[in-house]
């Protein structure tokens, strides 16, 4: 649970302080069942049936980006995913689809670890201008387990001008980031090894 929505204190120091100095909302509704079109709204304030669907042709003149806003703005911007679509790249200074050039990356090649990493690389870059970091991973939904990965698609995505005060915070939410999805990727693998000596096992005795 999150100590800024009422959980025991000190279960989420590094959030609950960015919270602290931000904006927290008690409600949220998606656009869309699933993330093509839900994050396109997300990342537009515009509804799937005017934004493409996130992957229609939508015009730079008829739909604007939280990237193209926040760039024109005066701020670095930089997302860093394991997903890719044409909306979702549009306006980000820097953009990385650290698990291939396909629409939804490549499952294989997924790891939260990894694009939060090279997240954290790009935001340790520069130390003065203020910057939004946008950074998702999917390894653990695309390697069949659960959505926690998913649900942090963009919630790890940070704007603001008085960065002195947050920037340590976000780095080290990111590196907890980081840490998850090690952890995560790391059980993974051994229920993937536990998968295959167990099938193994059973080829060995049918024979």
């Amino acid at each position: 649970g999150l100590g800024c929505y009422g959980d025991k204190p000190g279960a989420s120091p590094q959030i609950d302080k960015l919270c602290a100095g931000g904006a927290r909302f008690d409600r949220a509704v998606a656009q869309a069942p699933w993330n093509v079109p839900s994050v396109s709204s997300l990342l537009t304030s515009t509804y799937p049936w005017k934004n493409g669907r996130g992957v229609g042709d939508a015009k730079p003149a008829e739909v604007a980006t939280l990237g193209e806003a926040l760039t024109r703005g005066g701020y670095r911007t930089g997302a860093f995913t394991e997903v890719s679509w044409p909306l979702l790249q549009r306006g980000f200074q820097a953009f990385e689809n650290t698990a291939g050039a396909d629409v939804f990356g490549d499952p294989k090649g997924s790891s939260a670890a990894k694009t939060f990493a090279a997240a954290l690389g790009w935001i340790r870059k520069d130390g003065q201008q203020p910057f939004f970091a946008g950074a998702g991973g999917l390894a653990d939904l695309c390697a069949g387990g659960g959505d926690v990965f998913k649900q942090l698609f963009f919630m790890s995505g940070i704007a603001f001008d008085g960065f002195h005060q947050l920037r340590d915070q976000v780095i080290a939410l990111f590196e907890l980031y980081v840490d998850i999805g090690k952890s995560v990727e790391a059980r993974l693998a051994q229920r993937d090894q536990a998968v295959v000596q167990r099938h193994e096992q059973e080829t060995h005795q049918k024979n």
